[in-house]
This record gives structure tokens, C-alpha cells and sequence, in this order.
């Protein structure tokens, strides 16, 4: 009976040591628990006691590692093409520290602009001829007009503008 409580232990330490190599820390930590509290007596056990307060040091290592990351991941998709890169990004940050105040405010930011974004398009930047010197004098004399990148509505939006209606 002994060697099977010592045999299961093992392969418990065993799988959770298989897990935090993978990054399943969460997985790993549940395992290191499991075997204090089932197979406390056991030699397994002293060396998931140790290895439990190592995996944490790890997994909350890993956790400001990666959130800084997708914070710089998301931070660079901040631009007119880009703001659902961004939203997805913030996202997972969020799932690592779903506390972050930061973190949260720029995701809302970045729903908004994806939205705001989602029906445009981008002109790019280049050259046309503005005016012409045969119609107007208004519109006298045509000459080059360079133009920066921009973006512009994929659908016509039309504003009317009445008269004010006076009283009767």
C-alpha cells in the first residue's frame, strides 16, 4: 500500500512539473496543492511544498511579463487600421490582471476608436490638380495639391439644414 501511495504521489508531482514547463501554472498549482493535502505524508510531498512556492514566484513573474507585453502589443496597434489588434491585446492583458485600471480605461478607449473606425477608409497620401483654368474664376488657376493620408466614410452621409421656421 505504501509503494502505490508513494507511486501516486510521484506521478502527481510528475504531471505538475509537466504543466509549469508549459506555462499552465494554474494547472501545475492545483496539482503541487493536491498532493500536500492527499499524499502529505509522503516524499512527493516535501518537494511539491517547495516547488509550490517556487511555481507561484514563477507564475506571478510570468503574469507582469506577458501583461507588459500585450500592453506593448496594443499600444503599438493604436492607429486608425489596427484599433481591433488593440481591443483583442487589451483583452487578454485584462484576463492576467483584470483589476488594472489602466489597462481597462485603454480598452475602452480602444472599443471606441475601433468603432469609430470600423466604417472608414483610408485615402492614402498623393497629388491632384485642384481648380481648373478653363470654368470659374472661382476655381482659378488649377495648380498641384498634395495630400496626407486620411481617412473618410465608406457611406454618403447627408446632413439637411432647414430654414428656422418663424412663428406664425
Amino acid at each position: 500500500i505504501r509503494d502505490r501511495y508513494e507511486d501516486d504521489a510521484a506521478k502527481l508531482l510528475l504531471e505538475a512539473r509537466r504543466e509549469k514547463k508549459n506555462n499552465k501554472y494554474k494547472k501545475a498549482l492545483a496539482l503541487y496543492e493536491k498532493i500536500l493535502k492527499d499524499y502529505e505524508y509522503s516524499t512527493s510531498a516535501q518537494k511539491a511544498g517547495h516547488e509550490l512556492e517556487e511555481t507561484k514566484a514563477e507564475r506571478n513573474e510570468y503574469i507582469e511579463t506577458r501583461f507588459r507585453e500585450l500592453m506593448e502589443e496594443a499600444g503599438s496597434c493604436e492607429r486608425p487600421d489596427r484599433w481591433e489588434e488593440a481591443v483583442k491585446s487589451y483583452e487578454e492583458a485584462l484576463k492576467l490582471k483584470p483589476d488594472d485600471k489602466q489597462a481597462r480605461e485603454k480598452l475602452t478607449h480602444a472599443r471606441k476608436m475601433a468603432s469609430l473606425f470600423e466604417n472608414m477608409v483610408l485615402i492614402p497620401a498623393g497629388e491632384f490638380t485642384m481648380g481648373s483654368d478653363n470654368d470659374e474664376a472661382d476655381e482659378m488657376p488649377a495648380h498641384k495639391v498634395n495630400l496626407p493620408d486620411y481617412y473618410i466614410s465608406k457611406y454618403l452621409s447627408l446632413i439637411h439644414i432647414s430654414e428656422p421656421t418663424r412663428p406664425l
